[in-house]
């Protein structure tokens, strides 16, 4: 009893790359798209449409012989993080690219000729393949100002480069403006109108759109033809169908029809497969296009008399979990019972199996097993005694880092405060409880709070909640002793000429040791052996004449009256210290 999944039409143009035909240009900046991360990533938010921004801000750009630059923040946030690539119509009209001069990201236009092209920026996050595309038109109008005759000679572009020189960076600024002063005195050629091709064409047939209905779902379909037909000169298209019923019929199950000047509607009331062929002229010439859009109908499945409503515990009902960590999951909130009879619930582990799982009850419990594989899980729910089941797949994959580690702190600190978000993929909401031991645990969003007691261990349980019923759980150790070290962070060495030197209290690091000795040290530093055997002395005095980029590094070792050792590793940087203004 699986929920149907809505179908989506194979002939929509928002779903495909777009490759303009023959006369293509193809300009691609980075064009290389990796695999899709296994962590969800945001697709490229766009701030305004190209096409509102030439509307506006560019229009009286739009002239035969001018070129200019789109501040591609203007147009995506994070413009500047993104990889980009460029499909231009025609490019006897237009150039158009992505180009990056330092100051930022910019789309570069360069006009050429009057006429009218469509072009598809295709953008995307690195690596990801979550594409956005801003699909907009360039219509040329022709540059009075070369001349206002309209024609154009070699006296009309100096004249006209040198009153407007600052629209002029490249080289290739000037063979445009080259281009359209000889454009403007050729003789008018007619164009006639195109058909696009794209993508997601099957191979020999770029002319043909195959068209989907399920009846009683979806009984007809509307097609802007624009997307599919266009004309260089810019001239206006008319449209008509010359193959295929164009109006209903008791010997036809379908038929089409032209509304609006460039909708193409499609209607179904039976099923079967029809061709609607649609011819597109500019009235300009005899030469026309032609387009067959293979409409194909039949009966929507029934839908069954599903008992449940069905949630989600997260997008796309996948979410990720650390090694070590467990994940409780209320099936009670993924089934939303509406009908009658007592529900029982199942689960298997279909593949990957980086999780094992027990039910009890509506609540299964996931504790990870080591395999670091993307798992999906078959969740499912009966109000009937399991003679039949409504069910759902959860996907769950190995996130990137670690769970919470053990921690331990000395006896001279009383609390001490963890960011625990940094250890669970996802948004959620904290809670926290110590199962065993003294110690306190207190949060305040992502931000736990230790109550520390002397010489204690004690278990601290961190649950990671969503409101859909998905639960993490992670839990570490804390002890606290008299020989637990202290925190002392980075430290930064002094320099004089071209020797870095430092100093260290030990006794900061273990308040109640009596002795000390240096375990380990990089080897970059001067020879520290005279630390090597126990001492009272609590003073580290250590210097190099290496230069290092990395920390360098000490191990020391300390004991205390009941000859209990701790350890501890010095880190030192040679950079400044950082200061407060």
């Amino acid at each position: 009893m699986l929920r149907k999944q809505s179908k989506k039409r194979q002939w929509s143009a928002s779903k495909t790359v777009r490759i303009f035909g023959t006369a293509a240009t193809v300009v691609p900046l980075a064009m290389s798209a990796q695999a899709v991360s296994a962590n969800p990533i945001q697709s490229p938010v766009v701030n305004a449409s190209i096409d509102s921004l030439l509307a506006n801000a560019y229009s009286t750009s739009l002239v035969a012989g001018k070129s200019f630059a789109i501040d591609l923040d203007d147009v995506f946030q994070n413009a500047d993080d993104l990889d980009y690539a460029v499909f231009v119509q025609f490019n006897s009209i237009a150039d158009v690219s992505v180009s990056n001069d330092g100051d930022g990201k910019k789309l570069r236009i360069g006009l050429k000729k009057t006429g009218t092209t469509k072009v598809d920026l295709m953008v995307w996050v690195p690596e990801t393949e979550n594409y956005e595309h801003q699909r907009f038109t360039l219509t040329v109008q022709p540059n009075y100002a070369l001349n206002s005759s309209g024609t154009a000679g070699i006296g009309d572009v100096i004249r006209y480069y040198k009153s407007h020189p600052a629209e002029f960076q490249s080289t290739d600024d000037y063979r445009r403006l080259l281009q359209a002063a000889v454009s403007s005195s050729a003789p008018a050629v007619n164009h006639p109108p195109v058909v696009y091709s794209d993508a997601m064409s099957e191979p020999g047939s770029p002319d043909v759109k195959d068209v989907n209905l399920l009846l009683d779902a979806n009984n007809s379909e509307t097609i802007d033809l624009s997307d599919y037909f266009s004309d260089e000169d810019g001239d206006t298209l008319t449209y008509r169908i010359i193959e295929g019923t164009d109006h209903p019929t008791s010997g036809s199950f379908a038929y089409g029809q032209i509304v609006g000047g460039s909708q193409l509607e499609l209607h179904a009331y039976g099923t079967g497969s029809m061709d609607f062929i649609v011819e597109a002229s500019d009235n300009q010439s005899a030469a026309t296009a032609a387009m067959t859009f293979r409409l194909s109908s039949e009966w929507a499945p029934e839908e069954p008399d599903d008992d449940f409503i069905l949630h989600t515990i997260g997008d796309g009902n996948a979410f990720s979990i650390h090694e070590g960590q467990s994940a409780k999951i209320d099936l009670s909130r993924m089934f939303e019972e509406v009908g009658e009879g007592e529900v029982s619930y199942d689960f298997s582990v279909d593949d990957g199996y980086f999780v094992d799982g027990e039910l009890a009850g509506s609540e299964l419990t996931l504790q990870t097993t080591g395999s670091s594989s993307l798992t999906h899980l078959t969740v499912m729910a009966s109000d009937d005694e399991g003679e039949n089941w409504t069910s759902q797949t959860i996907s769950i994959s190995p996130a990137e880092g670690s769970k919470l580690p053990d921690v331990a702190y000395n006896n001279s600190i009383a609390t001490a405060a963890i960011d625990v978000a940094d250890y669970f993929a996802g948004s959620y909401t904290f809670d926290a409880s110590v199962p065993e031991g003294p110690a306190t645990a207190e949060p305040n969003g992502s931000l736990l709070t230790l109550g520390l007691q002397p010489d204690s261990t004690s278990t601290v349980e961190v649950d990671a909640s969503n409101e859909n019923g998905l639960t993490i759980r992670d839990r570490f150790q804390v002890e606290v002793s008299d020989m637990s070290p202290v925190d002392i962070g980075v430290q930064h060495m002094n320099r004089d000429g071209d020797v870095y030197f430092a100093s260290v209290d030990l006794s900061a690091i273990f308040p109640n040791a009596t002795d000390f000795r240096v375990a380990d040290y990089s080897y970059e530093l001067e020879d520290l052996s005279g630390y090597s055997d126990y001492s009272s002395n609590n003073m580290l005095m250590l210097r190099t004449t290496v230069p290092s980029d990395d920390y360098l590094y000490v191990d020391v070792e300390a004991i205390n009256d009941e000859e209990v050792t701790g350890t501890y590793r010095i880190l030192f940087s040679q950079s400044s210290e950082p200061f407060a203004l």
